[in-house]
């Protein structure tokens, strides 16, 4: 079982897409889905030193981040990851993508690849997604992806887990 950081970046990929780590040259393509702390930047300075402090906590162990990259294009589409630490071997999701690719397959493959990533080379024993009740489009790509509802939590918020078992 290993846990970040890894000597090398891990690059995960199917036949469309490549989850890599994001170049600092690219934050200004990300701005629309730049967030940290629940909180989205609005310009690239900001989106820059939110993609630092995610160095920083992939430096310390507790997250690891990735670009989604759609294979044809060589154009960051997204981002996914584990985040808020490993503690008691339990990873949590996060993921967005830019408003043009939304609804087009690529979370859904990427976050097949994170799953697998999160079993096989994080030995993770729970993986959680939390999202806003309100959110369709992430309840559709949590339960697609055999997802199911584990604890309503507050605000509005529902935890989702993953279950190992049929990976």
């Amino acid at each position: 079982m290993q846990r970040p950081p890894f000597p090398h970046h891990p690059a995960l990929s199917d036949d469309t897409i490549l989850l890599r780590q994001i170049a600092p040259h690219e934050v200004s393509q990300l701005i629309d889905i730049s967030f940290y702390d629940a909180k989205q930047a609005t310009t690239v300075d900001q989106a820059a030193s939110m993609l630092a402090r995610i160095a920083e906590d992939y430096r310390a162990g507790n997250t690891i981040h990735w670009g989604i990259e759609d294979k044809a294009t060589h154009r960051l589409v997204g981002t996914c990851g584990y985040y808020r630490g490993f503690e008691k071997e339990r990873g949590e999701l996060g993921c967005v993508l830019l408003e043009p690719f939304r609804g087009q397959g690529y979370m859904a493959k990427a976050l097949k690849l994170v799953i697998e990533f999160g079993k096989s080379e994080l030995a993770l024993k729970a993986i959680v997604a939390i999202t806003s009740r309100q959110n369709r489009p992430a309840i559709r790509l949590m339960e697609g992806l055999a997802f199911r509802e584990a604890a309503t939590l507050p605000d509005g918020y529902v935890e989702y887990i993953y279950p190992l078992e049929t990976i």
